[in-house]
């Protein structure tokens, strides 16, 4: 990690920066896979279970707290206002599909590939 009064820098993907969702638990495990980092290293890290972490990248769990989104991004070493935003966008896209679902149009409520 950098020294603890440096921000980290931004970390990017095409897909995401030409507006493609991913799921928060897919963007946790990139950033993981590109910093060369176990599981249980960033759990450790975080402060967590290796396999909350596991659960949180196969979204089986998400991120509800704040203090575990901070402790993510410096175990991580990214930015937290970018895991915030993340964090965000994962909220308000789960929240349109299980709309359109609750709605009664379920086949929208998927993303198309």
């Amino acid at each position: 990690m950098k020294n603890s009064n440096a921000t980290p820098d931004r970390v990017t993907f095409p897909d995401v920066e030409a507006g493609r969702y991913v799921p928060l638990g897919a963007l946790l495990a990139r950033v993981r896979a590109l910093r060369g980092l176990s599981q249980v290293a960033v759990a450790e890290r975080a402060g967590m279970k290796a396999q909350t972490l596991s659960a949180i990248e196969r979204g089986i769990y998400g991120i509800e707290r704040v203090p575990m989104i901070l402790r993510l991004a410096d175990a991580l070493d990214i930015p937290r206002v970018q895991l915030f935003e993340w964090s965000a966008r994962h909220v308000e896209t789960a929240s349109s599909r299980y709309a359109r679902y609750a709605s009664g149009r379920p086949e929208r409520a998927h993303p198309r590939g």
